[in-house]
């Protein structure tokens, strides 16, 4: 869980707080749409393409149809290189967003091993063998350390595959359902 008053995240209560190199692009429509609770107005076709976790507690306010929402664990983008290409290269969208978020269950996943192995056992009817196999191939790969870096590094690593769009790094409070954007 991080602070409400993070110094690497920037609330958004107003137009004003917009970052300027978000400015006229669809990362301040979305801060717009889902904090400052503009009209949500036809998009026509998809503008943004938003990378994200599979936490069901992250909310958008958003037209319909004005992005794509590609959701994984830990925001692992390479496992999305695909659906951001399609995005980028048919849709032709103007933006990716990482969005993070605080409270993530990842950042302690060691310790959820029982809670997984025993679940999937019982719930999933997998067996103890294949839970185990399947935890400790994935553990490395989806466990968040820090969750604000964890959104810096999925930003850099898009930079470099995208490098003539705007990828900008964004943060979700979940307990107040806001957006916030990543100091860099």
């Amino acid at each position: 869980m991080l602070p409400k008053s993070h110094p690497d995240l920037l609330p958004v209560h107003g137009e004003n707080d917009i970052l300027p190199e978000h400015l006229d692009t669809p990362v301040a429509d979305l801060l717009r749409f889902h904090n400052l609770v503009a009209p949500l107005r036809s998009a026509g076709r998809p503008r943004l393409a938003i990378a994200t976790c599979i936490d069901p507690r992250i909310v958008l306010r958003l037209p319909r149809g004005f992005a794509y929402v590609l959701r994984t664990p830990s925001i692992e983008v390479d496992t999305m290189d695909f659906a951001l290409a399609y995005a980028a290269g048919v849709a032709a969208v103007a933006a990716i967003c990482v969005l993070g978020h605080d409270e993530c269950g990842l950042v302690d996943l060691g310790g959820q091993r029982d809670a997984f192995v025993t679940g999937l056992a019982l719930k999933a009817g997998w067996s103890r063998e294949a839970a185990d196999e399947c935890f400790d191939r994935s553990k490395d790969r989806f466990v968040v350390g820090d969750s604000i870096e964890n959104v810096r590094t999925k930003t850099a690593w898009l930079r470099e595959r995208f490098p003539r769009m705007r990828v900008a790094p964004l943060f979700y409070g979940v307990r107040e359902g806001r957006l916030l954007q990543v100091r860099e």
